[in-house]
Order: C-alpha cells, then structure tokens, then sequence
C-alpha cells in the first residue's frame, strides 16, 4: 500500500471515531450548504418539468405538429395542397373582437373584449375540446334562426351579465350567437403572460357572418398540420422556405409550441438559478466560518495527533474526509428537498401554465447542483484545513490556552505580502481550492441556458468578492491610523469604549475581513433581489403615467372615421382621436442580409421575432426627434424611404442609408434608412417602430388604430356607444390591460419575495456561523474585561460600536454591488429599465444593521454571564 493510501486508511479509522460524536459544531454548516443547494436543485428540477412537460404536450398546445401563421390573409392555396400531401389539416382563425349584451346596449359593463377563435371541423387535430355541458359538435356551433352557437370562458357570463339569463345571447360584429356552454378545456390553449379577454369559440361560418373579415383587420390565419406516417418533416422551416422563398409566415412545431412562454419561464429560472447560486456562494462564506469556528476547539486535538506521530498529510485527510461527510450529508438533504418540489407544485403551475408538468426527479439538475454544493465546500474549507495542518504542535497548544483560541499560522508566513502570497499560493490545498474554484466556475457557465450571462455572474461574484475583501483592507488600514493619532485624546468613558472597540477590530487576527466579505455578499445578494422586485413593480406603475390615453381602437377602417369622429364629438370637451393607418408586416432583411443571419441583442429581439405593426405618414411627427438622418419632405414620391428607432438601429449597427426589407402580405419591399428617432415608448401614444414615407403601402389594405383620452366618467359611456354603432372594432382599455400586467408582476413579486427571505435567512446562518468562530476569544475578552473593571455596559457599548462601524461600512458597498447587480440582471437579462429605489435599498440596510448588532449583543450578553472563575483557573 502506497503511503497515500496508508494515511487515507489511518484517516478513515479515526474519522468515524469523530463521527460518533454527532454532528455537533456543524450545525451552521450544515444549514448554509442546504439552503443554497436546495435552491439550486430545486430551480433546475423545476425548469427541466416544465420544460418536459412542454414538450411531452407540444402536439395539443401547438394544435398540430406544425402550425403556419400569417397576419391579414389566408395560406394560399398551393401551400394547402402542398401540406395536404403531408396530413391532415385544420385551419383557424383568431382574432380580437368585442362582445356585448344585446339587451343592455348602451348601459354600462356589457361588453367586453374577447380572444375571438373560429374553428372548422377538423379542430382539435390532436386533443379533446371539453366544454360543460358535453354537447355534440353539431349542436355546439350550428347556426339556428339566425343564432349562431358559441362556447366560451365562463368569464364571459359575468362580464356581459348573463348569469341570470335563460339563454344566454349576446353579439359580436353584426351577428348573434348563443353561449351554449362554458370552456372548461382547450387543448391548444397555452396561457399567455398578459391576457386581453375571454376566449371565444365559433365556427369559421359563423366567423364570416360576424362582418369582422375586412381588409386591413387584423386577423392571424393559422393552418395546422398532423403528419401522416412517414410524412414527417426534419427541418419543416427549411423545406417550406424552399419550396416557398416568399411565403412570410411565420412557422413553429412541436419543439416550440409557446415560444414566448418558454422564452419568459427560461429567463425567470435563469434568474432564480442565478439568486440559488449567489445564495450558495454566501452560504459558502458561512461553510467557511463553521470550519474556522470548528477547528477553533480542535486545536488541542490536533497537537495531540502531531506529538503522536501524524502527519501534516494524515491531519488534512482525517479533517477534510470529516468535512465532506458533512457536506455530503448537507448535499444529500438538500437534493431531496430539491427534487421534491416539481412533485409537489407540478398540479398548481400546470393549473397556471396550461400544460402538464412531468411529474418525476430528474437526475442532471440534481447532479449539477450536489457538484457546486460539494466544489464549494471545497472551495471555502481547503484553506483553513490547510493552515491547521501546517501549523506545528507548540503553536497549537499555545494557542489552545492562551487568551485568544488556537493559532493557526504556517510556519515561516512573515516576510513582504507579495512573498508571503506566493508562498500559500504554492501549498498544495490553496492550490486545490483554487483548482476547485476553477472547476465551479466552468460548472456555472457550462449548465447555464444563457452562458454569456452566466460568465458575467462568474465575473461579478467575483469582483464582488475582491472588492469586499479591499474594502476591508482599507478600512483597517483607516481604523488603525484614526487609534495612533488619537492615541490618548480618546478619554473619557466613551473615549474608553471607541478604543476598546477599535482594538478589537485592528488587533492581528480579527475577523474584520470574514465579517465583512460575509455580510457584504449577503447583503448585495440581498440588495439585489428587492431591488429587482420594486422595479418590477415600478413597471407597472410608470406603465401609465398621467397623460396616457384611455383606450386604443383596432380595426377600424377608413370609411368608419367619420361615424368614430361624430360619436366622439357628442361628447362636448372631449379632446380628439389620434388616428394613424396601421399595417403588420416582419423585417426579413437588413442590408441584404437575412435576419436569421444576425446575432441579435436580447434586448430588440421582440422587434423581429414576428410582425409589427408599422405605418406611413409624410409629415415629421409633433415630438420628432431626430438622432441621425432628416425626415423626407411632405411631398416625396419616390423608392420607399424609412424611418427606424434609434435604439434598434444602434444594436443592429444601421445607418442612415442602409437598407431594411419587410414582407407585407407576402410581397418583399426595400426600403432605404432615412433617419433615426428617439421613440418615449412609456407615455403609452402611438408609436412604431417603423414609419415608412407614403406612395406606397398605402395602396394595401389597412386599418387604422386610434388612441382616446376620456375622462373616468365618460370611459363606459363611450365604450358602449363604439362597440353598439362600430362593431368590428376592438376596444382596448389601457387600464384593464395593466391590470392583467400587474398580475403577472405579482405572480413574479411573491416568488422573489420568498428568494429574498430565503436571502435573509442564509444571511443569518452565515452571520451567526462568523460570530459563532469567534465565541471563544470573544468569550475569554469579556471576562477578562469584566475582571478587570469593565462594566457590563462598557463591554456591550464598545460591541455596539464595533458592529456599528463594521455594519455599516459592508451596508455601504453592500448597497453599490446589489444595485450595480440588479441593474444588470434587469437590463440584460429582462430587457427593462433600473432606478435605484431607496425604500427596499434602506430596509436592507436596516435589516444587516440589526442582525449584525443583534447578534453580537447576544453572543456578549451570554459570555459576559459566565463565571471568570473556571477560565482564570484554566489560564
């Protein structure tokens, strides 16, 4: 046997001696392991079920296993027959309409905006429509005397108030329908983050005798496809672009039946895998003071095994095997809690999303989350293992009697910093942890869904961390200076304490350092969730300042103007419309270059991800404002000119008279870059992306979109009046929208509210793990200066102002890292925009204040109740 393997056997035999001890000591360690890597483990597990469970139901919520979409206009005819040869096909059409009580037109409340989905016969192609009661689909949707059939959200009732109504009418566009039963399941129904209305279910029949088909109406075609066998197409995107280059429709199957959804879920669990690894990293912190408070009262044991003959090699086995039994139990009970939580909330997130999560424990996440528990460990704990190791026997019981705990030191560390730090940087466990450190950081950037963003987390943390660690640095450099030239002016009783405070946090081997990188880790951490939570909701309040409109109009067309114009004006006082012709039409091409070519910014990938909504217009808008380029003249007739937003432009990197192409209604069209303009997008007026200049596109079928500014007494009023005499059109309440915002907000509010206490909580630990390494000395400073004539008061005070400064000092750099972390995460990763909020940023503050000074008087408080007796026998 090897003499590794020899020492490994001697270390095995005498750790289980320990372990006959219990777990005592480890308690604080064991606490921080499991809080971080339950975190981590159970947001992975999580992701990966709704991931599988999207997937394992693409079919139904797709519709399909491949769906064709395009805005204004149906598939044309040869596409059809193409994908007939293929499956079998279902289309459908969905739009939105506005649905009122026949009854109580012109009476407020009896309308409503709907999710309006006409469907033919073949609907579904895979899954069940189930709707109570279980009527036949003839009787569902046939058409009887003129009343059309209709199943719809049971929302729906309530809002028309149609509860109490023997049949229940109602009417949408120019026809009547009749609810004949309530939804309770639509398989291709995937929740939307932000919902505009119920859902409403009819025939493409009695679609057509709605009148709400007009050109320019914005109406998405969607055609479904279940493949025969054998049919089936690899690359669907490819073989349609092939076969159809000038298609402009946009394409999704089964691998992505809710992109949006999916896109959403993804960033959401990215950020709380980011939130679980920083809480793991200062849960680390704590796993490192609970090794250092452990070996604090091993230090006579550990002279002891050297005088009997063991090795340096033998006592870091013995202590590091101790260490990750340890943590291999922590690991073990936090995977357990981990895997657990899919099991138990797949019901309610499958009620929320729409989709069945899978139930089951998936092993990847799990792994990954035990490897960063176990590399932490390592990580924080290889170092001090080390030191003890290298300190010699004398040292040990020196220490282990003296005044201030066991000393452990290696031997020759005096000399320069520089040469003192090339010397640990050459002992084997530094350079393990250091291995370690390297490992965990691949092991973060190569499981992330986003690695980039994942590499700055890395980075981050770790300038986080020398930050901290200079900050300390200077402020013992400051305090030292402030003790030698205050020297004795310091008199007094209160001068007594602030020295007494002062030796204590200068003195050679204070925890000044640990103190304050594991308070201010934990607090950034912590700064950083409620700061990303009140923007959240800061959102939602800037979503509607004081001069937003009150309701958007869609789908109006042009020769309906007039009849809009003249319902308004009967309202005196009331201020105009803004009126501008719409179309919806993608970005195919920049510079002659295909989209699908460009790496795009995360933050504008919204404006190519499908169709936008665009416009014309040969007068410069009133609040212009150009950042590059000139506005066309009124009278310009000639090529296609365009007008782009600024911040779009600038991540593409596009210039003035570069070239954009759009496929509107199928027909491609390059245009020139004209100008660049700032587009205020949070005053909620109507604004575009892109304006084109006029001689063009105008010549398309369109509709117009209005914006209205009502007072709160008028807002029914009105909404009756355009929804009785201008059927087709839509009508949007802004204030109802947000609404639906700020639900989604607060779905996302209670769930970082529970990360910032589970924040809070490992805060704590590793609060009382750091003061917990220091009991021993603290308790030896407080007899000693209780003997010696301290006061009880004196002693309390002097901690107070030691953990004042200590606190406050981490409070203050706590709070720049934690704000310049949620900044990033809320720009880069949620595309919004930050401002710092003093409200959430002082509780913090407040909250590591207090748990600080709570601590420390405690822990005083404690000692200074021990008799001085035993200790100065013992000294």
């Amino acid at each position: 046997m090897t003499g590794f393997g020899r020492d490994a056997v001697w270390a095995g035999r005498q750790l289980r001696r320990f372990l006959r001890g219990g777990i005592s000591g480890f308690r604080i360690f064991l606490a921080c392991l499991i809080a971080g890597v339950a975190a981590i483990a159970a947001v992975g597990s999580l992701s990966e079920s709704l991931n599988q469970g999207l997937r394992a139901d693409g079919q139904k919520l797709l519709g399909g296993d491949l769906e064709l979409r395009l805005h204004h206009r149906p598939i044309a005819p040869e596409v059809t027959a193409w994908l007939e040869e293929k499956g079998r096909l279902s289309e459908i059409v969905t739009l939105r309409a506005m649905a009122r009580n026949p009854e109580a037109e012109g009476g407020s409340g009896r309308q409503s905006l709907v999710e309006l989905k006409a469907v033919d016969s073949a609907y579904p192609l895979y899954g069940t429509l189930e709707h109570a009661p279980a009527l036949p689909r003839a009787e569902l949707f046939r058409e009887a005397d003129g009343v059309w059939g209709a199943v719809a959200d049971p929302a729906l009732t309530l809002r028309l108030g149609l509860q109490d109504a023997e049949r229940r009418f109602f009417r949408i566009g120019t026809a009547t329908f009749e609810l004949r039963a309530d939804l309770t399941q639509e398989p291709d129904r995937v929740t939307r983050l932000v919902g505009f209305g119920p859902h409403v279910l009819i025939s493409r029949a009695a679609l057509e005798a709605t009148g709400l088909l007009q050109p320019g109406a914005m109406v998405s075609y969607r055609t479904r496809l279940a493949y025969d066998p054998g049919q089936a197409l690899d690359h669907p995107r490819a073989a349609l672009a092939e076969a159809f280059p000038e298609g402009g429709w946009r394409v999704r199957d089964t691998r992505d039946p809710a992109p949006s959804v999916a896109r959403f879920l993804t960033r959401l669990a990215l950020f709380m895998s980011f939130v679980g690894l920083g809480s793991l990293l200062v849960g680390g912190l704590g796993v490192g003071n609970a090794v250092r408070g452990f070996l604090a009262g091993q230090g006579a044991n550990i002279a002891t095994l050297k005088c009997l003959g063991a090795s340096r090699r033998q006592v870091l086995l013995l202590y590091l095997g101790l260490v990750m039994v340890m943590g291999g139990l922590a690991s073990l009970i936090a995977l357990a809690l981990g895997a657990a939580v899919p099991l138990l909330s797949a019901g309610l997130f499958s009620e929320l999303l729409g989709w069945n999560l899978a139930r089951e424990i998936f092993p990847m996440p799990l792994i990954l989350a035990g490897a960063t528990g176990l590399l932490t460990v390592m990580v924080f704990s290889l170092p001090q293992l080390g030191q003890a190791a290298e300190t010699k026997a004398a040292r040990l019981f020196r220490g282990a009697v003296g005044a201030s705990g066991p000393s452990f030191e290696a031997d020759g560390s005096a000399g320069r910093p520089l040469q003192r730090l090339r010397q640990n940087l050459m002992k084997g466990p530094i350079l393990a942890s250091l291995l370690c450190l390297a490992l965990l950081a691949f092991l973060v950037v190569a499981s992330a869904s986003d690695p980039f963003l994942a590499g700055l987390f890395v980075v981050g943390a770790a300038l986080a961390f020398l930050l901290l660690a200079g900050a300390a640095r200077l402020l013992r450099s400051l305090l030292l200076r402030r003790r030698a030239s205050a020297g004795q002016n310091l008199a007094g009783t209160g001068g007594r304490r602030l020295r007494l405070a002062l030796a204590n946090m200068t003195r050679p081997g204070a925890p000044l350092a640990s103190l304050m990188i594991s308070l201010g880790l934990g607090l950034s951490l912590l700064v950083a969730v409620t700061q990303v939570e009140g923007n959240l909701d800061l959102q939602v309040s800037r979503s509607l300042p004081k001069e937003a409109p009150s309701f958007y109009f869609l789908d109006l067309r042009p020769d309906q103007e007039a009849a809009f114009a003249d319902i308004l004006a009967a309202h005196p006082g009331l201020a105009p419309a803004e009126t501008v012709p719409m179309l919806r039409g993608r970005i195919t091409k920049l510079k002659g270059r295909p989209v699908s070519s460009y790496e795009i910014p995360r933050h504008v990938e919204w404006v190519f991800r499908g169709d936008r909504g665009m416009t014309w217009q040969a007068d410069p808008p009133a609040d212009l404002e150009l950042t590059a380029g000139s506005w066309w003249p009124a009278d310009y007739d000639g090529p296609p000119l365009v007008s782009l937003d600024e911040e779009v432009a600038r991540a593409m990197g596009l210039v003035p008279g570069d070239k954009l192409t759009v496929n509107l209604l199928g027909r491609e069209i390059e245009s020139e870059i004209a100008n660049l303009r700032r587009i205020a997008w949070d005053d909620l007026s109507i604004n575009f992306v892109l304006v084109f200049s006029p001689g063009l596109m105008e010549s398309a079928p369109f509709s117009l979109l209005a914006t209205l500014r009502a007072p709160e007494a008028l807002q029914d009023r009105i909404e009756s009046e355009i929804a009785a005499a201008l059927p087709n059109v839509s009508v949007i309440r802004v204030k109802e929208s947000l609404e639906s915002v700020a639900a989604l907000i607060g779905r996302i509010a209670v769930a970082l509210r529970a990360v910032a206490w589970m924040v809070l909580f490992t805060v704590t630990l590793v609060l009382a793990g750091a003061l917990a390494a220091e009991s021993q000395r603290r308790g030896r400073d407080a007899i000693v200066l209780k003997v010696l004539g301290a006061t009880r008061f004196d002693v309390m005070a002097s901690l107070l102002i030691e953990y004042g400064i200590l606190g406050l000092f981490s409070a203050v750099l706590a709070a720049f890292v934690g704000c310049l972390t949620a900044y990033g995460l809320l720009t880069y990763l949620m595309s919004l925009s930050f401002t710092p909020l003093p409200g959430p940023l002082l509780a913090a503050v407040a909250s590591a204040l207090a748990l600080t000074l709570a601590f420390g008087l405690a822990e005083t408080w404690i000692n200074l109740a021990r008799k001085a007796a035993p200790l100065l026998r013992n000294a």
